[in-house]
């Protein structure tokens, strides 16, 4: 599933960028942790978007850069999904969500496509997300609950190698 759609602005917007200091709680976990070379960074533009953007690499069995937030509130995603207003360059990439009942390492995921300097506006309902630890679905893992979301970020890897950049204008939940 894709979960790109063309559709209306959120309901409720949960991180927006407007602030200066929006990129500063932002944290970056790449495969380094594994022994691979990818980076990636995440900045704030002067325009009041996010981007997350570095290079995948598969030397030393990497291949994976992600980036990641604490959420603003408890239950800040109660609603039916994710949706985010992002600008990619044709990468996958996938929106992570990380709640308190699942262990370190491990987080809910729904794939999404950019199109090269295109903004769109993703949709992705709960029932698209499913629960992976190191790449690897857990299939007794159990549903996500949005009400026990603690984190949320966006992951590169499914063998994309080379440079990626992905902007957001901001996330939300759909009603």
């Amino acid at each position: 599933m894709s979960g790109t759609h063309a559709s209306s602005p959120p309901s409720r917007v949960v991180l927006e960028f407007t602030d200066p200091d929006a990129a500063a709680g932002w944290q970056t976990v790449n495969d380094g942790v594994m022994g691979g070379v990818s980076v990636a960074r995440v900045r704030r533009t002067a325009d009041g978007t996010l981007v997350f953007e570095g290079e995948v690499s598969f030397e030393n069995n990497g291949g994976f850069a992600s980036a990641r937030t604490a959420l603003p509130a408890p239950a800040a995603l109660d609603g039916a999904g994710v949706t985010a207003r992002v600008r990619g360059d044709g990468h996958r990439f996938q929106l992570r969500v990380h709640t308190v009942d699942l262990p370190r390492g491990t987080s809910y995921r729904a794939h999404f496509d950019t199109s090269d300097g295109e903004w769109r506006d993703v949709a992705l309902p709960f029932a698209a997300f499913v629960a992976t630890c190191r790449g690897r679905v857990v299939p007794d893992a159990p549903p996500l609950d949005p009400r026990r979301a603690d984190k949320v970020g966006f992951l590169i890897g499914d063998r994309q190698g080379g440079p990626f950049r992905l902007e957001v204008q901001h996330i939300g939940v759909m009603p």
